[in-house]
C-alpha cells in the first residue's frame, strides 16, 4: 500500500503572474479550478456548498448579467472575504469581444467589475477571462485600461 499522499495548501493570497496567462507557471503538480459564467443559480450554489464542504480553493470568473451571482452572494461572499473563493472578470454578459466596440468592451468590463465590487467587495482583481478565449491585441489594452492590474502582452 503506498504511503498517503500529503499536498500543501498556500492559505494566503498568491500573488498574481504578470500578463497574458495562457497556463499556469511553473513545472510542478499545481492545478486551477475555475468556473465560468454561472448561468444557473443552482450549480453556482452547488459550487459554494462544495467549497464550503471541503476547504477547496477555486475562481469564479462572473458574468454578472447571470443572475445566479446575485443570488448567491450571501452564501459566497464570507468565502471570498476570506480568499478561499477569488472572484474574477469574464465580462457583464458574455459577448464576443471581436464583434463588439472597442467602447463596448470597456463597458463589458467596467460594468461587471463595478457589479462585483457592489456585490462581493472585489473588482476582479487580477483576473480578466475573454469570453470563448477570443481576444486580440486591441481588447487586451482596452482590458489593460479599464483594469489596471492586467497587462497586455
Amino acid at each position: 500500500m503506498a504511503g498517503a499522499v500529503r499536498l500543501i495548501v498556500p492559505l494566503a493570497r498568491v500573488p498574481a503572474p504578470v500578463g497574458v496567462l495562457t497556463r499556469l507557471p511553473g513545472d510542478g503538480n499545481q492545478l486551477a479550478l475555475t468556473v465560468d459564467d454561472g448561468a444557473s443559480s443552482a450549480v453556482v450554489a452547488a459550487f459554494g456548498q462544495f467549497c464550503r464542504d471541503t476547504g477547496t480553493r477555486l475562481t469564479f470568473f462572473v458574468n454578472g448579467a447571470n443572475a445566479s451571482w446575485s443570488d448567491n452572494a450571501a452564501a459566497l461572499r464570507p468565502m471570498v472575504d476570506s480568499g478561499q473563493i477569488q472572484m474574477a472578470n469574464h465580462t457583464w454578459s458574455h459577448p464576443y469581444l471581436n464583434r463588439i466596440s472597442l467602447n463596448a468592451v470597456h463597458d463589458q468590463i467596467q460594468r461587471n467589475a463595478d457589479f462585483m465590487r457592489n456585490t462581493y467587495g472585489t473588482d476582479g482583481t487580477p483576473y480578466f477571462r475573454p469570453p470563448y478565449g477570443v481576444h486580440t491585441a486591441a481588447t487586451d489594452r482596452v482590458a489593460a485600461r479599464c483594469l489596471p492590474w492586467v497587462t497586455s502582452a
